[in-house]
């Protein structure tokens, strides 16, 4: 057996060995590994490869055993709380009652009261709180979070948007009164796309619908309120829908925001060049494609002010496993689950180029 300081060199490159690793107690090894296990979106923007879901089951049935543990989603809860608190923060209060307090130990309080396992929470999180999916208003512009402004829509495709937005609200809510959150404390919500191009990896805005007035002919004036910077992952055209675009998109952490909100609404420094790119990347295969990946990778590195960003496989069926996590299991959440929304509207109408 070699020494625990020996090396094995292969090639031109190194590699330390550790044999007494697998002598080790189990919880040991657990512990160890959890430094090293990250899950999915920990870069939000950037689709990382997740060590949890795609790496670590594969080396041996020990290492998917202590995966399809609760242990390594518990510590990355709590990485993600403390690393991002603008965005898991809320993202786990908004699933505890609403006079719910920030505290230390936010993640086993919510683990208590709801009775789950920390893999179902991080899934709730981020289906509920970070990503979100719904129909698009275009138009290139400045928002800022937190002020409103007026918007009259007239053409027919956004006459659909707002209908469908306030289908589920009150009558009165349409006549120009001012809308009350509903039981969970969520207004009518749409993906306000400011920044061209309408495309995969371009910064958009979620805004809430204040008041509303819906007239006879179905135009509309409403007062919106943004609440939070977005990225578009997808973007389609639905069917018979007078080419009303829908798109997925996740929320934007707290340095991506606050460069946001600096006043320029694009992220300093790459006024030009990240929409360049971002439009060659969505003419031509979006992040389906493996080179496309490697470029997104690049240009998240530069927007993030040059913090290393974590890269996914350039291997296209690896790069399935970013998002699986056990498929045997029940409330396991994998690609099709976390794109349950956009599948369906997708089989309504094809992806949009631009």
């Amino acid at each position: 057996m070699n020494a625990p300081d020996e090396t094995i060199q292969g090639g031109s490159a190194q590699q330390q060995y550790f044999p007494q690793f697998e002598e080790l107690h189990e919880d040991l090894m657990v512990n160890i590994l959890s430094y090293v296990a990250t899950v999915p979106m920990e870069v939000i923007h950037a689709r990382p490869r997740s060590t949890v879901t795609g790496v670590l089951p594969l080396v041996c049935k020990q290492f998917d055993q202590f995966c399809k543990g609760d242990y390594f989603w518990r510590t990355a809860l709590e990485r993600l709380k403390l690393d991002d608190p603008y965005l898991w923060e809320e993202g786990l209060l908004r699933e505890l009652p609403a006079d719910t307090k920030a505290s230390e130990n936010l993640v086993d309080q919510l683990h208590q009261t709801l009775q789950i396992d920390f893999k179902t929470i991080f899934r709730r999180v981020f289906l509920n709180y970070i990503r979100f999916t719904g129909p698009v208003f275009y138009m290139t512009g400045h928002v800022r979070i937190g002020h409103a402004f007026g918007l009259h829509f007239f053409e027919p495709r956004y006459r659909v948007l707002i209908a469908e937005v306030m289908r589920d609200w009150p009558d009165e809510a349409r006549r120009g009164n001012p809308i009350e959150p509903d039981d969970n404390g969520r207004f009518p919500t749409f993906i306000y796309g400011h920044m061209a191009p309408l495309a995969p990896t371009t910064p958009a805005c979620l805004v809430q619908v204040r008041t509303c007035s819906i007239y006879a002919d179905g135009s509309a004036d409403v007062v919106l309120v943004p609440v939070a910077y977005v990225w578009l992952e997808r973007v389609w055209e639905r069917a018979s829908a007078g080419r009303l675009c829908v798109a997925s998109c996740v929320r934007m952490g707290r340095e991506q925001t606050r460069h946001m909100q600096g006043g320029a609404n694009t992220l300093p420094g790459h006024e030009g060049f990240d929409s360049d790119i971002m439009r060659y990347l969505a003419q031509n295969g979006g992040l389906e494609n493996p080179s496309h990946r490697a470029m997104h990778a690049i240009l998240s590195y530069i927007m993030n002010d040059g913090t290393p960003v974590e890269d996914g496989d350039d291997d296209d069926d690896d790069d399935d496993d970013d998002y699986d996590f056990d498929e045997n299991e029940e409330d396991d959440m994998d690609d099709d689950d976390l794109v349950d929304d956009e599948e369906e509207a997708m089989q309504q109408g094809g992806e949009v180029d631009e």
